[in-house]
């Protein structure tokens, strides 16, 4: 069976004021995303492309753009 490949942008604060709820957000994306690739059955396998704004609002936007 061939999947389906998709992206998957995590825009999530790994540091800076946020870094402890985005760092526990950011695990449990990984973990599904992993569950999911590792899924025999699944018809799709997700790629992560992360990105860490650092609790800044431009960092937001910049992250935005570099995973588009």
């Amino acid at each position: 069976m061939e999947r389906l490949e998709l992206t998957a942008g995590l825009l999530l604060s790994q540091s800076g004021s946020y870094a402890a709820v985005g760092n526990a957000m950011c695990a449990g994306a990984v973990l599904a995303i992993d569950e999911i690739n590792h899924d025999p059955e699944s018809e799709v396998r997700i790629k992560s492309v992360p990105a860490d704004p650092a609790g800044q609002l431009v960092g937001y936007v910049e992250g935005a753009r570099s995973i588009l």
